[in-house]
């Protein structure tokens, strides 16, 4: 799954939010690039629509979700990645 992110605190947030999605049973993401690879349940197929929703919730972009405004302007200076316009 490509999710925008430039740092550490990226990586943190990102597993962190992906592992607490029920089913998740691995999640590591890359910052450079930023592909978050996922082992989920087979029983939890929404699993991984569930992780974009939430890591967009958090803040950082995702394939399907981009994130509220208020959300990213909220993340720490250092996490403030180079957005699409859309």
């Amino acid at each position: 799954i490509k999710v925008s992110g430039t740092c550490d605190m990226d990586k943190r947030r990102i597993e962190t939010v992906a592992y607490a999605v029920e089913g998740v049973k691995s999640a590591v993401w890359d910052q450079y690039s930023q592909i978050l690879i996922l082992k989920y349940s087979v029983f939890k197929k929404e699993a991984a629509d569930n992780v974009q929703k939430k890591i967009a919730l958090a803040g950082n972009d995702t394939e399907q979700y981009k994130a509220d405004d208020a959300a990213y302007q909220s993340l720490p200076e250092c996490c403030h990645y180079q957005r699409k316009q859309s």
